[in-house]
């Protein structure tokens, strides 16, 4: 089985960083997990949707090709960091590639809210 990860949180010493490689190392002979780079996508423009930069084309086609998407990601404000937000606009958008796959969402975050 092939999945996709999209992680909300890309600083050095991020928890969720953290539980992604956890999970990945638990699941390693059930799954394989890689990593979506959406910290590289532009921010999601209307205009672009319909002929998306290279590296948008490439994220969506890693998520149509998988079977499963994992969404590991904080709570910010109340909501999720905007990265997430981003990656979920372009995804969902035209081609939309999260159809019919399931999705599992985990994470963690120091604050209350968390």
């Amino acid at each position: 089985m092939k999945c996709v990860a999209l992680i909300g949180s890309d600083r050095k010493e991020s928890y969720n960083q953290k539980i992604f490689r956890f999970i990945q190392t638990r699941y390693k002979n059930q799954v394989q997990f890689e990593e979506a780079p959406i910290h590289q996508l532009p921010m999601f423009h209307q205009d672009d949707e319909q002929d998306p930069p290279t590296i948008v084309t490439q994220v969506k086609n890693r998520i149509k090709k998988s079977d499963g998407i994992l969404i590991v990601t904080p709570e910010y404000n109340h909501s999720v960091p905007a990265v997430l937000k981003n990656a979920l606009d372009w995804a969902s958008r035209v081609e939309k590639v999260f159809t019919k796959k399931p999705v599992m969402i985990v994470g963690a975050s120091p604050g209350v809210l968390g």
